[in-house]
């Protein structure tokens, strides 16, 4: 256990701001490995862009998604890709398009939060998902981890965690959010999911030698 905290010295995490760092003792070892390998590999460290994330901020995230995505894209993504997601999860997100795409039968998504009116979504999607104590992402319990594009290309995030699977270090969930505009780019808010299931004892002997 000392030689694990050492290593979150030696190899501190980066968190994007208001990030919540709350997360499990193997969602911040996964982190280490990440970090690094990226310094092994050459590669900047990553930023985490979500940790821990409760009913509110969960909420303004599928908020997000639904907004920009639609509602067929969010329902897949929690309903069918999301394997870490709770029992719940298709019903719960089933429940959240049915309540938006109600508000907006005359509110073009888009223009929701220039007309001031996001609160009043979040909230209707809160009163959704605290119906549900068991949540709906693995984020709710500090297990997954959101890898944004901020410091690092897809590429060299797709490198860290083929890396992490073909050494085994780790087990692990991993959704690929991100997203390409019009030009090629990837949006903002593009990012790699990672849920967090167990460091392996390869893993752990790795995070020691450092």
């Amino acid at each position: 256990c000392n030689m694990i905290k050492l290593s979150e010295i030696l190899f501190e995490i980066k968190w994007a701001p208001d990030t919540d760092s709350n997360v499990t003792e193997e969602a911040k070892q996964f982190a280490v490995i990440m970090d690094k390998l990226a310094i092994e590999l050459g590669y900047p460290e990553p930023v985490i862009t979500s940790g821990l994330r409760l009913n509110d901020r969960q909420i303004r995230a599928m908020f997000d998604i639904w907004r920009n995505e639609g509602s067929d894209y969010l329902i897949k993504l929690y309903a069918v890709d999301c394997k870490s997601c709770s029992k719940s999860a298709g019903t719960i997100v089933r429940m959240l398009a049915d309540k938006w795409d109600s508000q907006t039968r005359f509110i073009p998504k888009k223009a929701i939060k220039a007309l001031g009116m996001a609160d009043k979504f979040y909230k209707s999607g809160e009163e959704v998902l605290n119906q549900f104590p068991e949540g709906i992402s693995a984020h709710k319990d500090g297990k997954a981890l959101d890898y944004g594009l901020v410091s690092n290309k897809p590429n060299q995030i797709n490198h860290l965690l083929e890396e992490i699977r073909k050494r085994g270090l780790a087990e692990f969930e991993e959704i690929n959010e991100t997203k390409l505009d019009n030009d090629g780019n990837h949006r903002a808010g593009s990012h790699k999911h990672v849920t967090v299931y167990s460091i392996t004892s390869k893993g752990l002997n790795y995070l020691e030698e450092g």
